[in-house]
């Protein structure tokens, strides 16, 4: 199914690039239209709905990532390199 075939069939439509940006995380979902996802595709609403430990984990992660690049002033790349030798990769 494609994004814009997806968007088709919630009610009310919504665009291609809104699916995309949902799925980007760049758009909220009211509740009937993740009722109505979650029908479409045929899962369970908990699959569409990312945990709040992998949420927290991810905001942590840019924050620390963030807060490293800008008292080290280093790049995101340098960043990486440095945090794989650690073995903690942000």
């Amino acid at each position: 199914m494609t994004q814009g075939g997806l968007g088709e069939r919630l009610d009310p439509p919504v665009t291609r690039a809104a699916i995309a940006n949902v799925e980007n995380g760049k758009q909220r979902v009211l509740a009937h239209t993740l009722v109505q996802l979650a029908h479409i595709l045929r899962v369970e609403i908990g699959l569409l709905v990312p945990s709040p430990t992998e949420t927290q984990v991810g905001i942590q992660h840019q924050v620390l990532e963030r807060e490293l690049k800008k008292k080290l002033a280093v790049s995101s790349a340098a960043l990486k390199r440095l945090t794989t030798r650690m073995g903690t990769q942000t």
